[in-house]
């Protein structure tokens, strides 16, 4: 019994945080396979921009990472505190998870996703 009810707990408490949320997201889904040496691949993740922005309250900043979180129902610290203090989070990704940004076609993609999400 006591089980279920930690269970319940954690399910409504999962629900209210993504409800406190306001979620933006552009996911293009990637196929195949990217190879970091010879018989090393790994598959590519999705590429796009998740953002989330604390709801009923205008966000005074962003909070910019370069990589993939497409979960909406995931509930984390970070997430909770720039909710708190009035931030917002980005999430951008090219669909590479090892990412250098070492080339220029590579930052213009990341660029043109954060002028469209400051726009």
């Amino acid at each position: 019994m006591k089980f279920y009810f930690i269970f319940l707990l954690i399910i409504l408490s999962s629900i209210t945080t993504c409800f406190s949320q306001l979620i933006f997201q552009n996911r293009i889904s990637n196929k195949g396979n990217i190879e970091l040496a010879p018989d090393v691949n790994i598959p590519m993740d999705d590429k796009g921009y998740s953002l989330w922005l604390p709801k009923n309250t205008k966000a005074i900043g962003l909070l910019v990472f370069f990589h993939g979180e497409w979960d909406s129902l995931l509930d984390n610290k970070l997430r909770q505190l720039c909710f708190k203090n009035n931030l917002g989070i980005v999430y951008l990704s090219t669909g590479n998870r090892f990412e250098l940004l070492n080339e220029d076609k590579k930052l213009q993609e990341l660029h043109a996703y954060l002028q469209t999400i400051l726009s």
